[in-house]
């Protein structure tokens, strides 16, 4: 399991850490160009190509510096190349505008009080005090790793990556679905409604404000067009989190979380439904419940979304007018009369169950159903 703590950092005099920032953000724009023009994407092509260059070119910088500095940019070039073949466009490069600074387990020694950073200069020591939620992972059981310097708003703030092997996993069947969608966060399959409403409203009241913003173009509005988006950044993470939390709340007999496959659910559906899908935080939720529920020792699986909604969750039938989506209902002849994304969801338990070949369902024209990979 990895975590990233952030850490407030109260330093009375930073003339010396700005300096530093500056410089390594001058270090990482240089390693890049060099990147860049030679196409070496990778880290230990990058490393053998730009470590002397950069120490003769930036001999205020540690060696371990530059080895950060080479790690960063390889990251970011190797995730832009994935992010513009997905997105199918044209890479560009990347520059480095914050200041900032790698560091590593040589170059930074962080403590549950305190922590020391080199710099261009000396050494030097800062003091903080952690939560009790941050000073848990550093009583011993967590390794702690790479760090990040970072200057914000409102001040500096360490970016501290730890880690620790993951609990044993539950070897049990019991499953439980959860259907996501736009009118409910999520539905599980026994009985429990997240609903939507206060973030979708959020959203659109925001989506309003910032069409006035845009109609102006001012230097001021599009300052302000960046705050809004972080508050609606914050705003959807918080419920998302809260979301999960309830879920796994409630999942102390749970074995296995199953979900849909929803990777391939963007596409042309008109303008109205890729608005809604583009604000539909599905691959969020799922990222949350995924290290949140490897926490706790749940397995993490997904099913083919194929006629999940479609499908009667009594009989097997499988029928789309059977479901009224504007009534949010499904009818089938056998007598079922229930939400659909309550059918959805135990649909996709069942399929689950179905599919790794334990227990017996309906399979009246029930689809061919095979489990999918969880990648995020």
């Amino acid at each position: 399991m990895k975590r990233t703590v952030v850490i407030k950092l109260n330093i009375p005099d930073d003339a010396l850490v700005l300096e530093t920032a500056q410089a390594y953000r001058r270090l990482l724009n240089d390693i890049c160009d060099i990147a860049w023009a030679n196409k070496c994407f990778a880290f230990n092509p990058l490393h053998y190509l730009v470590y002397h260059p950069m120490r003769e070119k930036h001999p205020g910088m540690k060696a371990n510096h530059i080895i950060c500095a080479a790690r960063i940019v390889s990251g970011a070039l190797l995730g832009g190349r994935t992010l513009s073949r997905r997105k199918k466009r044209v890479q560009t490069k990347p520059v480095f505008l914050n200041p900032t600074v790698g560091y590593d387990a040589r170059t930074s020694k962080i403590a549950s009080d305190h922590c020391t950073l080199s710099t261009i200069g000396d050494r030097i020591r800062v003091g903080y005090q952690l939560s009790p939620y941050q000073a848990k992972f550093f009583d011993g059981s967590w390794k702690v790793g790479g760090s990040k310097l970072v200057l914000r708003k409102k001040g500096w703030f360490l970016n501290v990556s730890v880690s620790k092997d993951a609990p044993a996993i539950k070897v049990g069947l019991y499953a439980i679905g959860i259907d996501q969608g736009i009118r409910q966060i999520a539905v599980t399959s026994d009985n429990c409604f997240y609903p939507a409403g206060k973030l979708n409203l959020r959203t659109a009241q925001l989506r309003e404000r910032r069409g006035e913003l845009k109609s102006k173009g001012t230097p001021s509005a599009r300052k302000r067009l960046k705050s809004l988006s972080r508050r609606e950044n914050r705003f959807r993470a918080d419920v998302l989190h809260c979301t999960v939390n309830s879920i796994l709340s409630r999942c102390e007999a749970v074995d296995v979380i199953v979900l849909e496959d929803l990777s391939k659910i963007e596409g042309h559906k008109g303008r109205n439904m890729n608005r809604k899908l583009s604000n539909w935080g599905f691959a969020k939720f799922r990222h949350i419940l995924t290290y949140k529920a490897e926490a706790i020792s749940l397995r993490l699986d997904t099913v083919d979304a194929r006629y999940t909604s479609q499908k009667c969750s009594a009989c097997g039938v499988v029928r789309k007018a059977n479901r009224k989506q504007p009534q949010h209902l499904y009818s089938c002849q056998c007598g079922l009369n229930l939400n659909d994304d309550l059918n959805a969801a135990r649909n996709i338990r069942q399929n689950y169950v179905l599919s790794t070949g334990e227990g017996h369902g309906p399979s009246v024209n029930r689809p061919h159903v095979t489990p999918c990979r969880l990648g995020l």
